[in-house]
């Protein structure tokens, strides 16, 4: 009996080393920091859907030098391996995470602040993240929110994060999900359109290329406006609450005044739209709140000379209504893609990285531009012929699709 005991555990060992060396090896969800190997776990599908668990351990490890920050639009948009960035920016993580709330976003910044080495900072600011019902007046975090806070070491104690991180690697190595996904990595490298995050923190965004390649990219714009026109149809959207305060601002001053302690270079961009987004924000009559939040931020960069604020968010030819350049530039109204990204960031660094564009892409917001640039783009608005609710009506041929590869 106790021989048959001794045979039982050991097999039973033999059989958890091996579920946790296969994961391990396999990686699937990017948190073990294991190397990508071609045709084997490159492609990390089950990342993709776990950015709030993977991109803190990796961001920590990864020793950066320059982050990107925000929501999906600069995940999907700046790509920390473009060669516009320069021998100055050293090592450039992507830590933008979809979904994230402003003060989650923010919360994430003043943790990167405290990091070593960070020299330079991008943060993406979109409209639509600092838009609360008036009655909502905590802009409390939301539990998936608090458990991505947990995994940033100066958000909780020493012994909490310690056991957090434990608990996401045990998981990673002994769970059966984690199996399961571990054999999914490695099927999906034959596949062309997986969703993937690179080492960097990149989404690829091989998925929409995907749905754009065989569905078409009308799809993609049409999903896209449904949501917002729902997201911005919402009662009673406020910027400000009722004594003219912004929780979200004061973060951001506060942000602010921390990175100018620490000698760090903060770069703040408002993410570009597609023609049908900018129109679907004025059309539900949010356009004022969108100039006022211009104003704000601009107010809180303004006293520092180690902070800009550019604006992306304009009409221009590359937000234009023509569907043949919106395929170029754009995968749906919300997301723009790397190479419109390689042009804001070429901009913003004053890099010559890419062919000199016929326009520029966006404007920095100072004392000597901001009011001339709202006035303009609120005169562009009545000029603008297609309505945004009439996306349907639009028809995008497969030619007109561009598809990146990554």
């Amino acid at each position: 009996m106790t021989r048959f005991l001794t045979r039982y555990l050991i097999l039973t060992l033999i059989i958890v080393a091996a579920l946790a060396g296969f994961n391990a090896i396999t990686d699937p969800y990017s948190l073990i920091g294991t190397p990508r190997i071609d045709a084997f776990n490159a492609t990390k599908p089950a990342a993709a859907s776990r950015t709030r668990l993977f991109k803190p351990y990796a961001l920590d490890s990864y020793q950066a030098n320059t982050v990107i920050l925000g929501n999906s639009r600069p995940e999907i948009g700046l790509d920390p391996r473009s060669t516009c960035w320069q021998e100055r920016h050293g090592r450039v993580y992507n830590f933008a995470i979809p979904g994230l709330t402003a003060k989650a976003q923010l919360t994430a910044l003043e943790h990167v602040l405290t990091m070593p080495d960070i020299q330079h900072v991008f943060v993406g600011i979109d409209l639509a993240d600092h838009l609360y019902p008036r009655n909502n007046t905590s802009h409390s975090h939301s539990p998936a929110a608090q458990q991505f806070l947990t995994r940033l070491p100066q958000q909780t104690s020493p012994m909490d994060w310690h056991l957090r991180r434990t608990q996401d690697l045990f998981n990673a190595l002994f769970s059966i999900t984690a199996l399961k996904d571990s054999v999914s990595t490695i099927v999906s490298q034959q596949r062309s359109f997986t969703a993937n995050r690179t080492e960097q923190g990149f989404n690829p965004a091989r998925d929409l290329a995907g749905v754009a390649k065989h569905e078409g990219v009308e799809i993609l714009f049409r999903q896209k406006m449904s949501e917002v026109n729902r997201r911005f149809a919402q009662p009673d959207l406020v910027l400000f609450d009722d004594n003219g305060r912004n929780q979200e601002m004061d973060l951001l001053a506060s942000a602010i005044a921390l990175a100018n302690e620490r000698n760090i270079k903060l770069t703040l961009f408002i993410n570009p739209y597609h023609g049908y987004y900018l129109q679907a924000i004025a059309q539900h009559g949010h356009w004022q709140a969108f100039e006022q939040l211009k104003t704000a931020l601009h107010q809180v960069v303004e006293p520092y000379a180690n902070v800009t604020l550019w604006d992306f968010a304009v009409f221009n030819s590359y937000s234009q209504l023509d569907t043949a350049l919106a395929a170029q530039w754009f995968w749906e109204p919300g997301h723009y893609k790397s190479t419109l990204g390689d042009l804001m960031l070429a901009q913003m660094l004053n890099a010559s990285c890419v062919t000199a564009p016929s326009e520029i892409v966006g404007v920095q917001l100072r004392e000597d531009t901001l009011n001339r640039h709202l006035t303009h783009q609120r005169e562009l608005l009545p000029a603008q012929r297609l309505s945004a609710s009439t996306i349907e009506t639009v028809s995008i041929s497969q030619n007109e699709i561009a598809v990146q590869s990554h």
